[in-house]
């Protein structure tokens, strides 16, 4: 019957050696080869052989020009299936040879994958939901008004700020930029945050909080890599003295009322994950009614257009001295136009105003 098709002893033997499991059929879609491995394949091989048990595998035979593809699941077994078309000498289609690869392995890891990436999905924005809810309350703090705009690159951020009552007449405020993106930064962001609660009553002197902080996050013993920058200040709400320290944030606060606006310039070296011997220095200035204090991170002012060109601190300085409404909207929607792009880093603003 085969060689009545045309075909050779020596097709069938190169066919036999092939790992997939092979048959042909003829025009009148009868099966007239299988390849030992068909043979050899129990789940598969009743159904394969018999025609009435299985799912055919039909095509229009004659009007085919290339390869049909599809998968099917035959007893427990997921196969994927390519049917050609196989022609003689003289280019006449004479049967159809289909091709069974167990894929079943790959199907499993597949579903397994996608199972275990909805579950990391749900986990993230889990995260993401801590990780705002553990954010200040807007609103006032003694004679303080706060507000802010937080807005994460990714599902969670490496930014992180916070105000909180260090005692009766003292309010700490800081602004973090940790290194990096995703789960990692946002850990230790919320390490930060508790160790800035530990050690922030033992001194109203920034520079000192910082040696301590340092001290602590050397303790973790992480890769050199892993670092952050940091703005902290402390507000005596009597003197409103506002005393501050900068520890590697280049991203320099302004301080700004209706007449006049500066900037709070300050140095030091970011927080690493090794003992240091930073110096912190202190500085401070006395804040009258009306004053407002805009602390921010690198990923409004590096944030670039499809030029290259930078947003920049000149911008934000030019919406401070323009706007009369709401500052963080109006900077806000200049930055969301300016890029006109994918945002590409974390971006938070904290605006601190003496009532």
């Amino acid at each position: 019957m085969l060689k009545e098709k045309g075909f050779k002893n020596y097709h069938f033997e190169i066919l036999d050696n092939v790992a997939d499991l092979i048959r042909i059929k003829d025009l009148e879609d009868n099966i007239i080869y299988t390849n030992n491995d068909i043979l050899d394949s129990v789940p598969i091989k009743k159904n394969i052989l018999n025609e009435k048990e299985s799912k055919s595998y039909k095509m229009q035979i004659d009007s085919i020009d290339g390869i049909i593809q599809s998968e099917e699941r035959i007893m427990g077994v997921d196969y994927s299936i390519k049917s050609s078309p196989i022609f003689n000498n003289e280019g006449k289609v004479i049967a159809s040879v289909e091709v069974f690869r167990d894929v079943t392995r790959e199907r499993e890891l597949e579903k397994a994958l996608m199972e275990s990436t909805q579950e990391i999905e749900q986990d993230l924005v889990f995260a993401k939901l801590i990780q705002r809810r553990i954010l200040p309350s807007k609103g006032s703090y003694g004679n303080l008004h706060i507000d802010f705009r937080y807005e994460p690159s990714k599902h969670l951020s490496g930014d992180i700020f916070d105000i909180f009552d260090i005692d009766e007449d003292n309010i700490g405020i800081y602004i973090v930029d940790v290194s990096g993106h995703g789960v990692a930064a946002s850990m230790l962001t919320v390490f930060i945050r508790q160790i800035m609660y530990s050690v922030s009553y033992m001194s109203k002197s920034p520079s000192e909080i910082f040696k301590k902080l340092q001290k602590k996050y050397a303790e973790l013993d992480l890769a050199p890599d892993r670092y952050f920058t940091m703005f902290f200040g402390i507000y005596n709400k009597n003197t409103r003295e506002f005393k501050y320290a900068n520890a590697g944030h280049n991203s320099i606060p302004f301080l700004f009322n209706k007449d006049s606006i500066t900037m709070l310039v300050n140095y030091g070296l970011p927080i690493l994950g090794f003992d240091t011997n930073n110096v912190y220095k202190d500085k401070s200035v006395t804040l009258v009614s009306g004053d407002s204090i805009l602390m921010y991170t690198d990923g409004l002012i590096e944030a670039k257009n499809e030029h290259g060109e930078e947003f920049g601190e000149d911008r934000v300085k030019h919406a401070i001295l323009e706007t009369k409404g709401n500052l963080l909207e109006e900077i806000e929607e200049k930055h969301s136009n300016f890029i006109d792009l994918e945002q590409q880093d974390d971006i938070a603003m904290l605006l601190m105003k003496v009532n």
